[in-house]
C-alpha cells in the first residue's frame, strides 16, 4: 500500500500574453507540507514540479500513475492558467506554453484524463485549481452524475475536484504589498480544511475526497465568485486524503481506511481550547486590518484615476462622432463579411457577429490609429451577449474591452495569429457599475498610456492593467456571441457618441 502525490504549479510564463501568477508556488508549498505530515496526510511520496516545460509535466504525470497497485492512492494537483481554445478544449499552461500553439505546447486535459483513467492505482484523486477547470469532466467516457456518501472500507475509483465550473475564472489570494503571496482562494480552503480537520464532514476522524469537496464548495462559494465542482468514475468506498489532527497517530502497517479517530479518547483541555480560540481571534483581527488598509488604498487610487481621466477628457477630442450615420466620409466599414456585418440603422452603428459559438466581429474606422489615447463610447446591447471596444487593433490582433448583457466585463488580448485570446482582466459576477440586460446604455472608456491601460464603465474605474503586447493600433467597435447558429443577428450591439482624445 502506497500514498503518492504529484503537485504541479506554473506561475511564470515565457509567452507575454500569459500573465504571471503569484499563488501557484505558495499553493504547492503548503499543500505538500500537509500531505507529507505523518500526522495528517502521511503520504509516502510527494513530487513537486514548479515552472516546468510541458514535456516534463507529461513525463511526471505518467511517472506518478504508472506501475501502481490496487492498494495505492495517487493524488495529482495542478495550479496554473487554464485555457480553452476556440473549440472549447481545455489546456493547462506550462512555462513554455504558446497561446498560438496550444496543442503542441500546453498540457492537454485529454492526456491527463487518459493517464488518470488508465492507471492501475486503486484510488486516484485529481485536484484542478485553474480557470475553466470545471470543463475537464465534459466528454469523459465514464462519469457518474452523483456521488454516494462513499461508504465502505476500501477506497477505489477516480475522483476529481475543480476550483471552478466550465465557464468561470479561478481567483488568486489578495495580498497587501510587501507580504508574501497567499495561496489561491480554492487551495487555501483545501489546505485549511486538511490542516484543521474542518473538512471532516462525517466526523469519522478522516477527510475523504467527498468530504473535501463538500467543505470546499461551501467555503469558496462564500469567499469568491467561483463554483467548485466534482466528477467521479467508479468510486467505491472512501478515498481518504488526511486525518484530523486530534485523531493523528503513525500509520505504521495500518491501512489508511481504518477509522483510527474512533479509537482516540484524548480531548484538548479547556485552557488549550481557549488559547487556540484566542489565536484565531487575533488572526481574524489582523486580517481585517489588512483588508481595510487595502480597501482604503484602492479607493484613493480610484479617485486619482477618475481625476486623471476627467483631466484628459476635458480637452477638445481628436474624434467626436455621434455614430448616427456614416457622415465621416464613409470611413466606417459597412456591409456583410465572413464573420458578421456592420451597418448604420435607427440612429446608431451596429455590429452583428455570425451565430457561431465565441464568434466576434470588429467594425473599424480606418483613420483612428493611436498609441497613447483616451476613448469613450456608448454601448447598447440590443440583443444577445456582449460588445465594446477593440483597440490597438492591427489586422485581427489587439485588445478587447467588453461588457455583457449579464453585467460582467472582460478584457482580452489576442495572440499573434488572432485565433486565440487570453483573459487579462474581468469579472465573473455582475459588476455594480454595469447596467444589466438588453437595451441598456453603458459608457465604456479606456485610458492607455504606454503599457498602462485603465478601464472604466459609466465613470467608475474597474481595473488597471500593465501589458505591453500591443503598443499601438486602431480603435474599433466589436460584438461577440456565445450561441450556436448560422445567421447574423442573434447578437446585435449598437454604438453612439465615440470620442477619442490624445493622452
Amino acid at each position: 500500500m502506497g500514498r503518492h502525490a504529484l503537485l504541479i504549479a506554473t506561475g511564470s510564463y515565457e509567452d507575454p500574453l500569459l500573465g504571471r501568477l503569484r499563488s501557484p508556488a505558495q499553493d504547492v508549498k503548503r499543500l505538500a507540507a500537509v500531505l507529507r505530515d505523518p500526522a495528517l496526510g502521511a503520504f509516502d511520496e510527494v513530487t513537486i514540479c514548479v515552472d516546468q516545460p510541458e514535456h516534463r509535466l507529461r513525463v511526471a504525470v505518467e511517472d506518478v500513475l504508472c506501475d501502481r497497485s490496487r492498494e495505492d492512492l495517487v493524488v495529482v494537483y495542478l495550479s496554473c492558467h487554464g485555457i480553452r481554445d476556440r473549440r472549447g478544449r481545455l489546456y493547462f499552461a506550462a512555462i513554455d506554453t504558446r497561446l498560438d500553439r496550444l496543442a503542441a505546447t500546453a498540457l492537454a486535459s485529454t492526456f491527463l484524463d487518459e493517464q488518470m483513467s488508465a492507471s492501475t492505482a486503486g484510488g486516484r484523486v485529481l485536484i484542478l485549481d485553474c480557470c475553466f477547470s470545471g470543463s475537464f469532466a465534459h466528454g469523459l467516457a465514464v462519469k457518474s452524475s452523483a456521488v454516494s456518501p462513499l461508504v465502505g472500507s476500501i477506497g477505489r475509483g477516480y475522483f476529481g475536484l475543480t476550483a471552478t465550473d466550465a465557464f468561470e475564472y479561478a481567483f488568486e489570494g489578495t495580498t497587501p504589498r510587501g507580504l508574501l503571496p497567499r495561496p489561491s482562494v480554492c487551495t487555501e480552503v483545501i489546505v485549511t480544511g486538511l490542516e484543521t480537520g474542518q473538512a471532516d464532514r462525517d466526523g469519522d476522524g478522516w477527510v475523504s475526497a467527498y468530504d473535501l469537496y463538500d467543505y470546499v464548495y461551501d467555503v469558496v462559494k462564500q469567499t469568491a465568485p467561483q463554483t467548485p465542482t466534482y466528477f467521479a468514475s467508479h468510486v467505491e468506498g472512501r478515498l481518504l486524503l488526511s486525518r484530523v489532527p486530534q485523531a493523528a497517530q503513525p500509520l505504521g502497517d495500518r491501512k489508511p481506511d481504518i477509522p483510527i479517530a474512533r479509537q482516540v479518547t484524548h480531548r484538548p483541555s479547556i485552557l488549550r481550547r481557549a488559547r487556540r480560540h484566542a489565536r484565531a481571534i487575533i488572526a481574524v483581527v489582523i486580517m481585517l486590518v489588512a483588508v481595510a488598509a487595502v480597501l482604503v488604498a484602492d479607493r484613493m487610487k480610484q479617485q486619482t484615476l477618475s481625476e486623471s481621466y476627467a483631466l484628459v477628457t476635458s480637452a477638445r477630442p481628436l474624434v467626436d462622432d455621434s455614430l448616427r450615420d456614416n457622415h465621416s466620409d464613409n470611413r466606417w466599414g459597412e456591409g456583410s463579411g465572413t464573420y458578421g456585418d456592420c451597418t448604420f440603422a435607427d440612429g446608431a452603428y451596429h455590429a452583428r457577429p455570425r451565430q457561431l459559438l465565441g464568434q466576434y466581429h470588429v467594425c473599424c474606422r480606418s483613420d483612428i490609429r493611436r498609441d497613447d489615447f483616451a476613448v469613450q463610447v456608448d454601448v447598447r446591447i440590443a440583443a444577445g451577449d456582449e460588445g465594446g471596444l477593440a483597440f490597438r487593433w492591427n489586422n485581427s490582433i489587439g485588445y478587447f474591452f467588453h461588457v455583457t448583457s449579464t453585467g460582467n466585463y472582460h478584457f482580452f488580448a489576442t495572440d499573434r495569429t488572432g485565433k486565440n485570446s487570453i483573459r487579462i482582466s474581468g469579472s465573473s459576477s455582475p459588476h455594480p457599475a454595469i447596467k444589466r440586460g438588453t437595451d441598456q446604455v453603458n459608457v465604456l472608456a479606456v485610458l492607455a498610456q504606454g503599457s498602462i491601460i485603465h478601464l472604466f464603465v459609466n465613470g467608475e474605474h474597474l481595473d488597471t492593467v500593465d501589458n505591453s503586447t500591443y503598443p499601438e493600433g486602431g480603435i474599433s467597435l466589436c460584438a461577440q456571441n456565445f450561441s450556436n447558429g448560422t445567421d447574423v443577428g442573434l447578437t446585435d450591439v449598437a454604438f453612439n457618441n465615440l470620442k477619442v482624445w490624445r493622452a
